[in-house]
């Protein structure tokens, strides 16, 4: 009875420590995901203004979208590798108003690694 109640205790453990450690890992995939997307939305800022589109666009880096002329979304859109991953990139760019461009990028890898960021540019300056 002593060794059923032991092997109860263990296999809880083993499970617990099973589950922190996918936990752990998802937390790493959307930590990676998190920095790609902020550091693209950097670029955008550097962009500027004047080179993002207007206007409604969705970028799909997954399904190879092609840039603009203009080179819009700027790299290192479609894709980056990071932490030893595929980060793919989708961005996507509304006009809102007369001068108000609004853009989201979503970063995903694989099925846990995902990340959204938003940012607003204005001429003459932005705002993340």
């Amino acid at each position: 009875m002593a060794l059923g109640i032991v092997a109860m205790a263990i296999l809880a453990l083993v499970t617990g420590f099973i589950g922190a450690i996918e936990m752990n890992a998802r937390s790493v995939e959307t930590a990676v995901a998190s920095q790609v997307g902020r550091d693209f939305l950097e670029r955008v800022n550097e962009f500027g203004y004047e080179n993002v589109p207007e206007g409604s666009y969705v970028f799909n880096g997954a399904a190879n979208d092609p840039q603009t002329a203009e080179g819009f979304p700027p790299a290192p859109y479609p894709r980056v590798e990071a932490n030893g991953q595929t980060h793919s990139l989708t961005v996507k760019v509304s006009t809102k108003g007369a001068t108000l461009k609004v853009i989201v990028v979503e970063v995903t890898c694989g099925k846990r690694g995902r990340a959204s960021f938003e940012t607003y540019l204005y001429p003459g300056f932005s705002v993340s």
